[in-house]
């Protein structure tokens, strides 16, 4: 009996340091790999609450929603991003697509600006 307690506790204490382990290298290594918030540091300093903000393509996992301070729109219909680029109004958009960004960017001719690139995101304006 004394060796079956003695077994859950271990088996315990290794399963808390494994996790704690896990935590801090996604705390290390995350940030290298999804660099949403990062970009939504960079959106956040430089627009206004009159910008829009958006995410073109990619996975939706609705990172920004969090880490933007201005309302995010989703879209994945490249006739809506081609709208907002050609309004009068500032446009920050991240997109994951890259194969789609490259089409916006080549069908827009130069009103599409990259500010960073990062792990196949691209964070642009117009």
């Amino acid at each position: 009996m004394k060796r079956i307690e003695l077994s859950v506790i271990l088996y315990s204490g290794i399963s808390i340091l494994s996790y704690l382990v896990l935590v801090s290298c996604l705390a290390v290594y995350y940030p290298k790999i999804n660099p949403i918030s990062a970009f939504c540091r960079r959106i956040n300093a430089a627009a206004l609450p009159s910008d829009i903000v958006c995410q073109y393509k990619g996975t939706d996992a609705h990172f920004m929603l969090y880490y933007a301070k201005n309302s995010v729109l989703f879209t994945r219909k490249e006739s809506d991003i081609k709208r907002l680029v050609l309004s009068k109004k500032k446009v920050y958009c991240v997109s994951e697509d890259k194969e789609a960004f490259e089409s916006l960017r080549s069908s827009m001719k130069g009103r599409v600006k990259v500010m960073d690139e990062r792990a196949n995101y691209t964070l642009f304006s117009n």
